[in-house]
């Protein structure tokens, strides 16, 4: 049947932000995030610790990036990043049953993993005091010991850049490694850097220092690191993005197998200052080498306008941006860069435009740099947010651009087609006209969006809460309870799913438990094989989905087919997938 091999798929808050049509990849709201930390510096920090599973946005809305950060805190996060067997007690603080109970195991890991010592009493014993801040020098000796142990060299030396270093305690010695290794940076002072050892740390400053030590070890464990492939560009680019320290997109890459020639790993983000946040999860990376299939590091703008118009009219912070990208790419053996900067202002256009192009000249042509940009027509009635990306001037300096063929209607918009095939022939028609077609990529979706079923409710009226409902994207994540599938739906309602021919899309109504009338839209694999006509038709790169770990088994049957030549006009002769 049509909906046979739709995977588990999940309820979760959709992209309230975006405007009708400007879809992206981050569709499904990958920039959902703690309440307070809009506009905060170390925003793309706490994110990407939040897509790692380091951090629970369910269990605290509120992030408190300001407050100080406990012991207890920072020890289960770097427990949690680090990926540590969680362990029993180690019996070794008196005051063990201070920790909360679900605490216990990560901190008994970091215990083992010989992260955590804890303070020695007069009569031999220790104390862990879980809710007492930490301080700069516990913190930086706390990383530097765990760089030490696979093999950063500890040279005393470094601690001589601040000009407190007389406040250093002996103790603190091993913070000298997260100095060199660039973790922990001193904080302005009247001559020299202050290292402030005594200083309390914040919440928002920890989970950056993580960050930096994540990255750190890659650097001191090459082995952990991805190897770069060859860049012999496939005549056909079939990819999507594969979300960081997700089990669903580590799931799909799997079976996908060698049906899937690209990838671009999603989680990494700049803030107003330049500085790139972001770790990559060993997990990924082992798969991703083990797969042997090119990776690019996808980077973002965290969907935040006035961030981007600080970055990019800030020289200072537009260098450190570019050297950090590029460093990131090179040490941890990235094939290149996917730049996905969203709900850009358009009076950025041109500054967007050079930063772009001297990234490329840093990169290419060892290295691949591709731009993701929102599908736009011709004309620009109801398109302001696509006035920002000059294709043109994008596409000369980048090896291909992924047009965002997705969240036509999205979920703060009325129910629609999430990307029909009128819609996206519009799109390509305009990207053509203006780049090379074998350097455009035409990026289509693989989620469904489920909404309220409201048909009265007319423009005028649409500003009342009950026209106001959101509809909820559905994707797969099987860890999650409070998933569902398209499957499911249609099995407990009894509803079968029309295919719309010319719309490449299929929808059905149902009415929920709740006695609340939906409705939900979805791509199946015969509607994907109809869209993927226009990628024959046009002689366009290739595809790229959004995103993996979504999509059904016939995706990737119809995606191979693609490649292979027996959809459309696109044959050619030439070697399998």
């Amino acid at each position: 049947m049509l909906w046979a091999s739709l995977f588990l798929l999940w309820v979760g808050p959709g992209r309230a932000e975006a405007q009708s049509g400007g879809g992206a990849p981050g569709a499904l709201n990958p920039f959902a995030t703690f309440e307070d930390l809009s506009g905060h510096w170390a925003r793309g920090y706490v994110d990407s610790l939040l897509a790692a599973g380091v951090l629970d946005l369910e269990k605290e809305k509120k992030f408190r990036p300001e407050e100080p950060v406990t012991r207890l805190d920072f020890a289960v996060w770097v427990a949690r990043a680090l990926e540590l067997e969680p362990g029993g007690d180690p019996g070794l603080f008196l005051d063990w049953g201070k920790i909360p109970e679900e605490a216990r195991p990560w901190v008994a890991a970091a215990v083992y993993a010989g992260l955590v010592q804890g303070y020695p009493r007069w009569d031999g014993t220790r104390t862990f005091e879980p809710e007492k801040p930490i301080t700069r020098a516990e913190l930086a000796t706390l990383l530097g010991r765990s760089l030490i142990r696979i093999g950063a060299r500890l040279e005393t030396r470094y601690l001589y850049l601040f000009e407190d270093r007389t406040e250093i305690p002996a103790w603190a010695e091993p913070a000298a490694a997260a100095v060199k290794e660039e973790v922990l940076l001193g904080r302005p002072g009247i001559q020299m850097y202050r290292f402030a050892p005594q200083s309390l740390t914040k919440r928002g400053e920890a989970a950056v220092l993580i960050n930096r030590f994540m990255n750190a070890r890659l650097r001191l464990l090459p082995e952990l690191a991805l190897r770069p492939q060859p860049l012999v560009r496939p005549r056909m680019v079939v990819s999507g993005y594969f979300y960081r320290c997700d089990p669903a997109s580590r799931r799909s890459l799997q079976q996908a197998g060698e049906r899937v020639n690209l990838i671009y790993y999603f989680g990494f983000s700049l803030n107003a200052q330049g500085e790139l946040g972001g770790y990559p999860c060993t997990e990924d990376l082992d798969l991703i080498r083990s797969r042997g299939v090119p990776a690019l590091l996808v980077v973002t703008n965290g969907f935040d306008k006035n961030l981007t118009t600080r970055l990019l009219s800030d020289p200072e912070a537009r260098k450190r941006a570019l050297d950090q990208i590029v460093k990131r790419v090179e040490e941890q053996g990235w094939s290149g860069v996917n730049l996905d900067f969203e709900n850009v202002s358009p009076q950025d256009r041109e500054l967007y435009s050079a930063f772009v192009e001297e990234l490329s000249r840093r990169l290419r042509p060892q290295r691949m740099v591709t731009v993701a940009v929102p599908l736009r027509k011709r004309s620009w009635e109801n398109q302001s947010w696509a006035r920002a990306y000059d294709y043109r001037a994008l596409g000369r300096v980048s090896d291909f651009l992924v047009i965002m063929g997705y969240d036509q209607h999205w979920a703060g918009a009325p129910p629609g087609p999430i990307g029909e095939r009128a819609w996206l022939e519009e799109g390509v028609d305009y990207a053509v006209s203006v780049v090379p077609p074998e350097k455009v990529v035409l990026g289509l979706p693989s989620y469904a969006y489920d909404w309220p079923d409201t048909p009265d409710c007319p423009p005028e009226r649409r500003s009342t809460q009950r026209c106001m409902a959101k509809g909820r994207p559905i994707r797969d994540l099987r860890e999650k309870e409070d998933f569902y599938s398209v499957e499911e739906l249609i099995g407990r309602f009894g509803v079968e799913p029309r295919l719309d021919p010319a719309r490449g899309e299929a929808y059905f109504r149902y009415v929920n438990d709740q006695g609340e009338p939906r409705i939900v839209y979805f791509t199946p694999g015969e509607g994907l094989r109809l869209k993927l006509e226009l990628v024959s038709r046009y002689g366009l790169g290739g595809v790229a989905m959004w995103r993996m770990g979504f999509e059904p088994e016939s995706f990737w049957v119809a995606f191979r087919d693609l490649y292979e030549g027996r959809i459309g006009r696109y044959a050619r002769a030439g070697e399998g997938m």
